[in-house]
């Protein structure tokens, strides 16, 4: 699909074009200028990003309406399908820099490629998505301290994830999966929304 067949889906008001739009991104690549293009022109928070406004952690969705949360969910996810190992860095220094990666929403229900291209980072904040599970990867960010997943809807987290030494934060939606292995694990601060362990 020519990459303005694919804008042209994700203008659209109706999410079935997005949910196309994100089938057809899949295991495709893209060339930098094309990234730049969708980056540029097609959706708010880049042109804010571009205007020299950075994302952190503080950063909400106030201001946007539902759909237009859901498509840059949908949008975010297709630029990180379309994406190469190399441009990955491009991505992550709109959202982050030094060690730290914040992602906002996706519709990822695993842990998405895109980290795993930066090894040493140590602090993930993810909070919104569709994530469902944390698997034995997660052992691969072996400086990781903090693990901010507030609002995604977790169904499994790897017991594995004791095992990182250095981890000192993990941050919980309410309908977030704990394993005891985790809720008995010293030094390590739980927060779930609504309380805290």
């Amino acid at each position: 699909m020519e990459i303005e067949n694919l804008i042209a889906l994700l203008q659209s008001e109706e999410e079935r074009d997005w949910e196309v739009a994100l089938l057809v991104s899949e295991n495709r690549n893209i060339s930098n200028s094309d990234l730049l293009k969708l980056l540029t022109n097609h959706f708010y928070v880049y042109k804010l990003l571009f205007a020299g406004e950075r994302i952190n952690s503080n950063y909400s969705y106030k201001g946007f309406s539902k759909k237009r949360k859901i498509l840059h969910s949908y949008l975010l996810t297709i630029l990180i399908n379309l994406s190469n190992k190399n441009q990955y860095i491009l991505i992550k220094n709109f959202f982050s820099k030094t060690n730290n990666f914040f992602l906002p929403s996706t519709r990822f229900e695993e842990l998405p490629e895109i980290f795993f291209r930066f090894p040493d980072i140590d602090k993930i904040i993810y909070p919104l998505g569709n994530l469902k599970k944390i698997d034995d990867r997660i052992l691969y960010f072996k400086k990781l301290k903090e693990l901010d997943l507030n609002q995604q809807p977790l169904e499994f987290i790897s017991p594995k994830l004791a095992n990182l030494p250095n981890l000192r934060l993990l941050r919980l939606g309410s309908s977030g999966f704990l394993p005891e292995e985790l809720a008995e694990k010293e030094n390590l601060e739980i927060e779930i929304v609504g309380g805290a362990y």
